[in-house]
């Protein structure tokens, strides 16, 4: 079990070892460790939260919030995505109602442009 010292660091287990750090993330990379957690979204679509909360830390230890927005952003769109058939079938109805919509306008417009001749 990993657990920090009383002033928060974590030290490496191995014999004649004296690294520390404050960075849990830091201490995995020391002992070669890289933990891939699939976290399934739906049969089409998976997200392997450790790599997120690694690229999440890695950009708040830079100060680079416009990264750590790019990456919520992704996992967002990915989530959104991912929900459900359902959304699916809402793009799909909202894209046949907007071209209906477009043809019937272009329809109109041609039977007004054929009852002024």
């Amino acid at each position: 079990m990993i657990i920090p010292d009383k002033d928060g660091f974590f030290h490496c287990e191995n014999k004649g070892c004296s690294y520390e750090t404050d960075d849990l993330f830091e201490l995995l990379e020391h002992n070669g460790v890289e933990y891939t957690w699939g976290v399934r979204l739906s049969a089409k679509h998976s997200f392997d939260m450790f790599k997120f909360l690694d690229s999440v830390d890695h950009a708040l230890c830079h100060g680079d919030y416009e990264e750590i927005e790019t990456i919520v952003q992704s996992a967002l769109m990915l989530f959104i995505n991912a929900s459900s058939d359902e959304l699916d079938d809402f793009i799909m109805e909202s894209t046949i109602i907007s071209e209906s919509e477009t043809m019937i306008t272009g329809i109109e417009s041609m039977l007004r442009s054929n009852d002024e001749q």
